[in-house]
């Protein structure tokens, strides 16, 4: 049995084959960084992930550092909030982490 290539996560709609993301009826434009770390946090649905937990996974891609992943992390959360009007995907776990909040359905 394969990857699933459709993953469903409350309003969210991500194609893994496309590489593309819908949140309700709108298409979001997403770097390839975004969509990677969007994928990744949906994986995890409610774990705390650090961003040292985030590069750890890239492995042999020393390209991505520490502020790097909260560039992308913050500039993702906009893009989610303004597509689901104010809604609070990514959560911040104060001086700890972040962690994405939703029911993760795959098909």
């Amino acid at each position: 049995m394969g990857m699933a290539q459709i993953i469903e996560a409350g309003d969210f709609r991500i194609d893994l084959g496309t590489r593309s993301v819908r949140v309700r009826d709108r298409q979001l434009d997403l770097s390839s960084e975004e969509f990677d770390l969007l994928v990744f946090l949906v994986g995890h649905p409610s774990s705390i992930i650090t961003p040292h937990t985030v590069l750890s996974t890239r492995s042999g891609d020393n390209r991505v550092r520490r502020a790097e992943v909260f560039h992308v992390l913050l500039s993702l959360r906009n893009k989610i909030e303004a597509g689901v009007g104010g809604g609070h995907y990514i959560r911040t776990e104060p001086w700890v982490a972040y962690r994405f909040h939703s029911t993760v359905k795959s098909t």
